[in-house]
């Protein structure tokens, strides 16, 4: 259930601003965009600090996502083909990097007994193959180049900028403290020392390393080949614009 709210109902939001407000009622949209863009930037920088100030693994993943919510509603103000195309790609790729996300957190927390981030720690030594999931996964959240989500961020700021000059780099300081959280995240449940009731944890069986992988080899896919989607989003948003905007 978790993977679904996370990795897919929560990109409804994101859909119908760019279906409906942006495609329907461009006007109305714009003369709310300044309003839009605060809450949009406030949203950025909330999730991302609330994200970084929590100890419980599944609400550091939930603002993460939040986060990102916040960089599609800026795209979505700014009604610019470069941040649509942008904010498109990032849901795709929110949806694949939260989904990696939820099943390693779900892997954890089964062979903890526990969502605590600091009742955790050097879990790397005997968790190898899900600690390289999991910091793979982290670079996807905070859009690391070569990942899906690097390909979505970048649009969103290159479009978003030219209009909106101030709110943009706000923005862009939400996404370092993500950035930040997750690496703090990192280090606190698999660097350290380990925990004695943490000493027979086993590492990750082969269901689990089959779909985590394979969300992972699209997460790649995706960055390093965007080109795979490019074509149809952008044409798509290009359609969306001229008909809203005739």
């Amino acid at each position: 259930m978790a993977l679904i709210l996370g990795g897919v109902l929560v990109k409804l939001g994101g859909y119908g601003l760019i279906r409906v407000d942006v495609g329907e009622f461009q006007t109305a949209l714009h003369n709310f965009a300044g309003a839009v863009v605060v809450i949009a930037v406030v949203t950025v920088l909330w999730s991302a600090i609330a994200a970084l100030a929590q100890d419980d693994l599944r609400r550091i993943v939930g603002y993460v996502v939040m986060s990102h919510m916040g960089l599609v509603l800026l795209a979505a103000a700014t009604a610019a083909p470069v941040a649509l195309n942008g904010a498109i790609v990032l849901m795709v790729a929110d949806g694949l990097t939260v989904g990696l996300l939820v099943l390693l957190v779900a892997a954890i927390v089964e062979r903890t007994g526990t969502s605590s981030v600091r009742a955790m720690g050097g879990m790397a030594g005997r968790m190898g193959k899900g600690a390289v999931l999991w910091i793979s996964a982290a670079l996807a959240a905070i859009g690391f180049p070569g990942l899906a989500g690097f390909v979505g961020q970048l649009l969103i700021v290159v479009g978003a900028y030219p209009s909106h000059r101030i709110a943009t780099p706000l923005a862009l300081v939400g996404v370092l403290v993500v950035a930040g959280a997750m690496v703090v995240t990192v280090r606190r449940i698999f660097f350290g020392a380990i925990s004695e009731r943490h000493g027979r944890i086993r590492d990750l069986g082969t269901l689990e390393l089959a779909t985590t992988i394979g969300l992972l080899s699209l997460i790649v896919l995706l960055g390093v080949l965007p080109a795979i989607l490019m074509d149809s989003i952008n044409f798509s948003v290009i359609t969306l614009l001229s008909r809203g905007g005739g």
